[in-house]
C-alpha cells in the first residue's frame, strides 16, 4: 500500500465466509440467503466475493444494475437478481438469464416487451 494513502480497505474473505455461514445457520430449512453485491460488493470486489459465496452454496446473488449482473454471470454459475430498473438493457439481461425486478404493472409490461424482442421468457421478481 502507498504510505501516503488516506484510506484503504482490507478484504477478509475468511470473515465474509464466516458471516455468510452464520446467516445460513440461523435460517429455517428451505430458506436461502441472497447476498447483495451491488456497488462492486460495496467496494470489496464483486467477483472474488461472488466466487467465494457460490463456492459456499449461494445459489442467488443480488446486484443493483444489469452491467453488474452481466459481469458476475460471465464468471460465476449462479442466479443473479437485478434490484434496480433495467428497461434500457433488459433484452441483454433476459438473453443472459438474469432475473429482473418489476416495480409496477408498467415495468412488468416493459419487461414483457423486451422478452418478446429477445425471443425468451423473462425471469421476474
Amino acid at each position: 500500500m502507498d504510505p501516503t494513502s488516506r484510506c484503504w480497505a482490507q478484504v477478509d474473505l475468511d470473515q465474509i465466509e464466516k458471516n455468510y455461514l452464520s446467516a445460513r445457520r440461523r435460517l429455517p430449512p428451505g430458506c436461502r440467503v441472497i447476498p447483495v453485491l451491488k456497488g462492486n460488493a460495496y467496494g470489496l470486489g464483486a467477483l472474488p466475493v461472488a466466487r467465494l459465496l457460490t463456492g459456499l452454496g449461494a445459489q442467488l446473488l443480488a446486484v443493483a444494475t444489469v452491467p453488474e449482473a452481466l459481469e458476475i454471470k460471465r464468471e460465476v454459475n449462479a442466479g443473479v437478481l437485478v434490484m434496480g430498473m433495467a428497461s434500457l438493457d433488459a433484452q441483454e439481461a433476459i438473453r443472459r438469464d438474469v432475473i429482473l425486478t418489476a416495480y409496477s404493472p408498467e415495468s412488468a409490461w416493459t419487461l414483457s416487451q423486451a422478452a418478446d424482442r429477445a425471443g425468451r421468457a423473462c425471469r421476474v421478481h
